[in-house]
């Protein structure tokens, strides 16, 4: 039998509100279960003649309704209660969840060691037909790939863990299963490999953005927005400083060409603002270039340590580090 703690409230002149809050399970979205009863009014649809609230309002005290309702002629969208009931609902629901979160780890806990077997259903459907499984277990078989997702039907089990393991069956047995299917063995190698590539690439990149920082104090990103032939695009100004020293560049993704990050500074006297940065792969070397109409693009000076480091930090960590070509 369940058991509800009760209160009522008086509203308008003379009119009592009861309710009745469910203090062992929570509803949907952990929601408190909560039926209330104006006066005389009886919901014939309940067995109590109850009808139900939808959900607490703490920061307002009261207690909102699934729909409307006509107190002494005022039309009300929920009922404000005394701060003492409303503490004592915000006390009973965060026991609940916390009694919910336990229970839902514990019945976890029992299918994981096979104290509780996984039952699987046939559904007969009119595009497609096959077994079936719901919650917890459906995570599982899937994370064992007994098991696919398929949108707006459900999770479908393969064929073979009911024909081998029938309609109930325990998380070990399946996992042994899952262990004895050749491609499915092939399938989890592949994405243990995958996996870990991906981990030694994050590994990498971190590593790698740890040694470009070792010197520099502080990086600043300002967006500004520009237009091309494509539109409107943002833009970034990268400031690297060092102890000694500052650069900056222009981040740019130009459209139908792709980035290209230029240095808010002349790259020698004389030279209007801005160049590219070039690599020599015969001599190993950077340099800067820049433009002129009758040699086109032409080397004006090697790159020095810190530019290049600064300029490597923005290619490879910058804002529109992951940007694509505009079309």
């Amino acid at each position: 039998m369940e058991a509800y703690k009760e209160f009522e409230v008086i509203k308008g002149s003379s009119t009592v509100v009861k309710f009745k809050v469910n203090t062992e399970q929570l509803g949907e979205y952990d929601k408190l279960l909560i039926r209330y009863k104006i006066g005389n009014e009886i919901n014939k649809h309940s067995e109590d003649g109850f009808f139900k609230a939808n959900n607490i309002l703490p920061e307002r005290n009261a207690i909102s309704l699934l729909s409307s309702v006509v107190v002494e002629g005022r039309k009300c969208n929920g009922f404000v209660i005394p701060e003492n009931n409303m503490r004592e609902l915000v006390i009973l629901r965060k026991n609940l969840i916390a009694k919910t979160r336990e229970a839902e780890e514990e019945e976890k806990r029992k299918i994981r060691i096979g104290e509780k077997k996984i039952k699987i259903t046939y559904h007969d459907g009119e595009y497609l037909s096959g077994y079936c499984v719901f919650g917890y277990e459906a995570i599982l078989l899937t994370d064992l790939r007994l098991a696919k997702e398929i949108s707006g039907w459900g999770t479908k089990v393969k064929n073979e863990v009911a024909e081998k393991l029938g309609n109930e069956f325990t998380y070990p047995e399946a996992e042994k299963l899952a262990k004895s299917l050749p491609e499915l063995n092939k399938l989890r190698m592949d994405e243990q490999e995958k996996e870990l590539q991906k981990r030694q690439a994050r590994e990498k990149k971190v590593k790698r953005k740890a040694e470009l920082m070792s010197n520099i104090l502080e990086v600043q990103y300002d967006s500004f927005e520009e237009s091309d032939e494509g539109g409107k695009t943002t833009a970034y100004k990268s400031t690297v400083i060092f102890e000694n020293e500052t650069f900056m560049f222009n981040d740019r993704n130009i459209f139908d060409f792709g980035r290209v990050i230029n240095p808010c500074y002349a790259i020698q006297d004389g030279i209007e603002i801005g160049g590219l940065m070039r690599k020599n792969k015969e001599e190993d070397k950077y340099y800067w270039q820049t433009f002129k109409t009758a040699e086109g693009w032409f080397d004006v000076r090697e790159v020095t340590g810190h530019e290049l480091q600064a300029y490597l930090l923005i290619l490879e960590f910058g804002k529109l580090v992951n940007s694509s070509i505009r079309m």
